[in-house]
């Protein structure tokens, strides 16, 4: 019978460990560096990200060789014109390089009601209003209507005064 406080699988197989190298720490009397190690750490918030990737970004590139690579107009190369350089010739890319260069075209958003009608509320009828609300409320309702009416009028009125430039 299985022990059943452990699992029967763990003994089963060999622990394997990577053939790496491992960090070295930095010797500043021999200015030996690994440059493997990230000192910076994981940023702590999209900002300081966002200031890193701005930061490797303005690198220069270097070839396999060691020496910067040359842009067109022969100057080196820096590591945000490499990649802005590849989206443009990257088909699946130009319309992100694009944005990135140029911006997004604005989204023109029109909303409307059914079918295209404008929106608005629906008149209220009050006589089907009547078989619910009591005499107090309706007057209130009727009230209020009518006050809605004349600040439309009103509105109507300053918006011809504009159109004609008075």
């Amino acid at each position: 019978m299985a022990n059943r406080d452990h699992s029967n699988t763990v003994t089963d197989q060999p622990r394997k460990r990577g053939k790496g190298v491992p960090f070295k720490k930095n010797d500043p009397a021999t200015g030996e560096v690994d440059l493997r190690i990230n000192r910076n750490g994981r940023p702590k918030s999209f900002d300081q990200l966002r200031a890193l990737g701005q930061h490797l970004g303005d690198e220069i590139v270097m070839g396999r060789d060691g020496k910067p690579i040359l842009a067109p107009d022969g100057q080196p190369m820096t590591a945000t014109e490499m990649i802005m350089r590849q989206m443009m010739q990257d088909e699946k890319q130009r319309l992100d390089y694009l944005h990135i260069a140029y911006g997004r075209p604005p989204l023109k958003q029109e909303v409307t009601g059914k079918d295209g009608a404008p929106l608005g509320s629906a008149a209220l009828d009050l006589s089907v209003l009547g078989k619910h609300l009591s005499d107090g409320e309706l007057q209130i309702l009727q009230q209020a209507a009518e006050i809605i009416e004349r600040a439309q009028h009103a509105q109507g009125s300053a918006d011809t005064a504009e159109d004609t430039g008075d």
